[in-house]
């Protein structure tokens, strides 16, 4: 399980630079002159640093603003239900859930 996490090894230079390990940039389509954004979380053991392709975190991104438009127009459309005359479910008083989403 451990090798799905774990591809290689790098050392850092002199000058603050590795290199990537040829099955690392092979397996992700890294080629020379491409943009990695680096990425800080915290872990047990302290940070862990993360690499992802610049043009990955930007498809990413749009992936996860077309979904908060898709969560924002559902939450509207039961919103604006609930809010109806005589809708089941409409709150205290009513038939039906309390107000749950």
């Amino acid at each position: 399980m451990l090798d799905r996490f774990v591809m290689g090894s790098a050392k850092v230079g002199a000058r603050g630079q590795i290199v990537l390990p040829l099955n690392v940039r092979e397996a992700f389509g890294i080629v020379p002159g491409e943009t990695l954004i680096v990425m800080s979380r915290p872990g047990p053991g302290g940070h862990a640093i993360t690499l992802m392709k610049s043009s990955s975190l930007a498809h990413m991104l749009e992936h996860m603003e077309e979904t908060s438009e898709r969560i924002r127009t559902l939450v509207k459309a039961q919103a604006t239900r609930r809010e109806a005359p005589g809708a089941a479910g409409k709150g205290p008083g009513g038939k039906g859930r309390k107000g749950r989403l």
